[in-house]
């Protein structure tokens, strides 16, 4: 395994494991206080291309996702929000660099590198238009003893 894989695991394992180490059952945050939160998640996709050069006939090839994953070098996806009151805004972004060398065949003269480096980042602001009322916890002033 190459040291690339090797960190971009290790940091996708670590933030998987920060991520699942949270609470489930919240309490929602305090009134003007700040909430952030981080998401890695997984993207799983397919790649189908058509190819014409010059006077040669269209080549189609197809590769599916199992194929496509032995190809990765490095990928990143995840998602950071954060909120305060009704207001917020989220970052999401995300990175794949694959690619393999094809060898040497009849149609082509010599041993091809086929790569493909992808990146995207988003940025949202976000605004709760419906305010749901906040649970209030109550205790008893008094035991009742039956």
């Amino acid at each position: 395994m190459t040291n690339t894989k090797t960190i971009g695991l290790s940091l996708i394992l670590a933030l998987a494991v920060f991520s699942a180490a949270s609470p489930a059952g919240r309490s929602p945050p305090p009134l003007g206080k700040w909430q952030f939160e981080i998401m890695p998640y997984f993207w799983a996709s397919g790649l189908k291309t058509d190819i014409k050069t010059g006077l040669q006939p269209e080549k189609s090839t197809e590769v599916s996702f199992s194929e496509l994953s032995k190809l990765v070098h490095f990928g990143l996806a995840s998602m950071f929000e954060a909120r305060k009151d009704r207001w917020g805004f989220l970052i999401d972004g995300s990175y794949v660099d694959l690619g393999t060398t094809v060898a040497q065949s009849e149609t082509m003269p010599g041993d091809v590198d086929v790569t493909l480096k992808n990146g995207s980042f988003s940025l949202a602001g976000l605004a709760r238009v419906v305010e749901a009322k906040r649970p209030s916890i109550s205790w008893p002033e008094r035991a009742i003893t039956i």
